[in-house]
């Protein structure tokens, strides 16, 4: 089955690969903005995709049980589903809205430490 964030992170990779269109006058004071938006879904596609694998992987390993999984794979789909839409309106993120969503996958990277801290500590 394919991940989640596969279709973002295609897009991601088109928007890097595609030729530029020709600079004229109406593209030109687009260009930064562009710019930064695909260096953003970048970012966010490989932060999510990685997210992802551990909690799939912690999961499979006896490390995170299947309801905190399923309520971090949540915040994971509420990133992806936010970034996704600014992104299909063809601009980039706000600093706060990237600030937002950073912190977002920093909480869910910590309760994925926390139950490997506690998986250790049990097994000791």
């Amino acid at each position: 089955m394919a991940h989640p964030i596969l279709p973002l992170a295609l897009v991601a990779a088109a928007a890097v690969l595609a030729p530029a269109p020709a600079t004229g006058p109406t593209y030109a004071p687009q260009r930064p903005r562009l710019a930064s938006g695909v260096a953003q879904q970048a970012y966010f596609a490989r932060r999510l995709i990685q997210t992802g694998q551990r909690i799939d992987q912690r999961q499979r390993a006896g490390l995170i049980a299947s309801g905190p999984a399923t309520f971090m794979r949540q915040d994971l789909a509420r990133v992806r589903d936010g970034v996704g839409r600014t992104f299909a309106r063809g601009v980039a993120l706000t600093p706060g809205e990237r600030d937002s969503y950073d912190l977002m996958l920093r909480r869910v990277e910590r309760r994925i430490a926390a139950a490997e801290r506690r998986s250790r500590s049990v097994g000791e």
